[in-house]
This record gives C-alpha cells, structure tokens and sequence, in this order.
C-alpha cells in the first residue's frame, strides 16, 4: 500500500469516527430532549415551620395557618400532628417532592405518606399527614424550619 494511500485511508476512517461520534451526539441528545421535555416545575412553595419545647408537661396549640405550627410540646417525649392539604389544579399529573430542611427541627419530621413518591392526578387532592417527634435530648425553645413543597409536571 502506498503512502497516499494510507494517507487517504487515515482521513476516511477519521470522517467517519468524527460522524460517528456526531451522530451519537444528535441521538443522545434527542433522547435526553425527549425525556425532559414536558417535565417542568408547575408549582413550588416553601413553608415555614415552628415548634415551642418545653420542659414540664404542658401542652399548646397555634392555629394560625401562615405557618406549620407544631404549638408547645414537652421535651422527651411529645409529638405533634399536622395535616394539610395539595391539590393538584392543573389539568395534567404531577409528582410532588416534599422536603423539609433548615434546622434541627428539619430531623424531627415524619411525613405519613403510602407512596414512596407523592404523584397527583389531575384536579386531585389529598392530604398529607406531617408529624414531629422531639427527642428527648433536646433544650427546650423556639424551633423554626422550612418544608418545601415542589410539582413537577410528569
């Protein structure tokens, strides 16, 4: 073989690794297109929660709604519940993420959900069933946190 040959041997095989190599690219990136085309964030919110620990056993409740408030629990031992409810106004399913985070009291929730993720049908709702649980080796005072709340559409 002779060297312009090889010369022009080399340049093909590296047009076609170069359009191999745009073709993947094209396919790759259609698939991930495809993928995440209609999944958007439709709603997020960001919730702010508040406990009060006490140390004797007593008991309060806030029924304010600007806020998850847990009232006054005693420490060691006391829990409190809240529900509340999401609904879902849009006319295509979604899945909702819910998340809390910011402090200790963030590591206290429980969230009394079936699903291992939350997904909402058009126009549905349901409602969700939020718990803290204060251990016992916590100071008493004001605890504050934040509970996101995110629907991405599927």
């Amino acid at each position: 073989m002779t060297d312009k040959n090889k010369l022009n041997l080399s340049k093909f095989y590296t047009i076609l690794l170069l359009a191999l190599i745009a073709a993947l690219t094209i396919f790759a990136t259609a698939v991930l297109y495809k993928y995440n085309y209609n999944k958007k964030i439709v709603f997020a919110q960001e919730i702010p929660m508040q406990i009060t620990v006490v140390n004797e056993s007593r008991i309060g409740f806030n029924t304010q709604t600007d806020a998850l408030y847990f009232g006054i629990v005693p420490m060691g031992y006391g829990s409190s519940v809240r529900k509340f409810e999401i609904i879902n106004t849009n006319n295509f399913s979604v899945n909702v993420d819910i998340n809390s985070y910011g402090s200790e009291l963030s590591d206290w929730i429980a969230l009394n959900i079936d699903e291992d993720r939350l997904e909402l049908k058009n126009y549905e709702k349901k409602t969700i069933e939020i718990t803290a649980n204060v251990p016992q080796n916590v100071s008493t005072g004001n605890y504050t946190a934040k509970l996101s709340i995110i629907m991405i559409r599927k």
